[in-house]
């Protein structure tokens, strides 16, 4: 029988909030599927329903509707329902046992939690901050919908081909009123909230916490983390750049964590994915993504930046295709603290920015150029991350890199496609 369990880091301090899930359900057939019935030890005190409004005005009110002696109220049946509906199976039995953690761990900060319906399909957990300005119903509803096409998206591109299930946990998700709203937040609470919104539009925080699907020899460790986002112009880019992170990482080894993983691949991917094309299917109501596309954004901070770096006579201006696999977490933290100042260090700023610009090329390149050639290595490379065995000697393999000539052959092709075929493309949107 499987069994999910979750370690959840609140605060990143020593105290830990532990949910333990183990079957409660009557025998039945064998079934891959995750048996949950959560027990939450958070400390958080048991949530009370308030009485029927008719009760609260008092028994001589003139507003007091007339009802059965014993018959709830309309408050009270709504209450139950939606009580129920957080047990009616396994996934929200799991999701109810993380809201209850989301809930401690959001401490003075209040939010609705949507699940399993409408405003937040599965297997997202959605938490809308709530607002008098802004009711939460409103941007979790738009969040929804597109980590919805996300994930369809997600699942069709390397489900099948990398050997990725479907999920059956819960996937949480912050969404604060506004950049001041959360910046309030962090400052009030960095624990909570521990990244400033100064220099990011959304983030993913991974290795938050961990879950183990299944037990014995067939138990599948995967780093977990919250999505952080708020109300913004681009809260559809960000949350399918932020939201891809999430995938990679609730599909990923805990253990392997950073460790293994690339920065060029991780940030890459994600900004790949954010050059989308969305159309909207009248039938099934529901949009849908075409990924790898060229938008106006991506050329101007990403194409532009690549192109000119291949094209500059200075090797410290771009990474070579070996010295942007061998950039590890490492060096691009340190980059980043160093970028991220008061005084951003230029040399730390244009390394971040490579990253980010190279690495999107490069996937770009890895999916499309010369008729896909390279998509089945690619294929095979996004497993050694999921792994965490990302790294320049996995892509050598992946890719069948066996000299010197051949890494040379590859980045001469990647940089030609980036300056010249990337190029063509570019002009085409410009037309538009």
């Amino acid at each position: 029988m499987d069994r999910v369990h979750l370690a959840c880091l609140c605060g990143g301090g020593p105290d830990r909030t532990r949910i333990e899930a183990r079957s409660s359900t009557p025998a039945r057939p064998p079934s891959k599927a995750s048996v949950l019935a959560l027990a939450v030890i958070c400390g958080a005190g048991s949530a009370l329903l308030a009485g029927p409004a008719w009760a609260r005005q008092g028994a001589d009110s003139p507003k007091a509707p007339a009802k059965p002696a014993g018959a709830p109220s309309p408050e009270a049946t709504a209450a139950r329902e939606e009580a129920e509906r957080w047990t009616k199976d396994d996934f929200m039995k799991s999701a109810g046992g993380m809201r209850e953690v989301m809930k401690s761990f959001a401490g003075k900060w209040k939010f609705k939690f949507f699940a399993g319906d409408a405003i937040a399909p599965r297997p997202y957990l959605l938490a809308g901050q709530e607002s008098d300005v802004h009711p939460p119903e409103e941007t979790s509803r738009e969040v929804g919908r597109v980590l919805e096409a996300l994930y369809a998206r997600f699942y069709e591109e390397y489900g099948k081909p990398c050997g990725i299930k479907p999920l059956e946990v819960p996937v949480p998700v912050w969404i604060f009123m506004d950049k001041g709203a959360y910046e309030k937040a962090h400052k009030e609470t960095p624990g909570f909230a521990p990244l400033s919104s100064e220099h990011v539009g959304g983030y993913y925080r991974g290795a938050a916490f961990g879950i183990t699907v299944g037990e014995g020899e067939d138990a599948d460790v995967r780093s977990s983390g919250f999505l952080y986002l708020w109300n913004s112009e681009d809260l559809e880019g960000v949350a399918i750049h932020e939201g891809t992170h999430q995938l990679m990482g609730f599909n990923g080894k805990s253990q392997a964590f950073r460790a293994g993983q690339s920065p060029w691949f991780q940030e890459g991917i994600a900004e790949y994915w954010a050059g989308y094309e969305k159309s909207y299917d009248v039938e099934t109501k529901k949009y849908r993504f075409e990924i790898g596309r060229l938008s106006r954004g991506l050329v101007k901070q990403r194409w532009t930046h690549a192109r000119n770096a291949f094209q500059s006579d200075d090797p410290d201006q771009q990474f070579t295709l070996r010295g942007l696999l061998e950039f590890g977490y490492g060096d691009f933290a340190a980059a980043q603290a160093a970028a991220y100042t008061e005084k951003p260090d230029p040399k730390a700023s244009l390394k971040v920015g490579l990253v980010y610009s190279q690495g999107w090329a490069l996937c770009h390149f890895l999916n499309q150029a010369l008729q896909a050639k390279y998509r089945p290595g690619f294929l095979k490379y996004v497993r050694e991350e999921l792994d965490g065995t990302g790294g320049a000697e996995s892509f050598a393999k992946c890719f069948g890199l066996k000299s010197e000539e051949d890494w040379e052959r590859m980045e001469e092709e990647w940089k030609t496609y980036v300056v010249q075929d990337l190029r063509k493309q570019v002009r085409a949107l410009e037309r538009r």
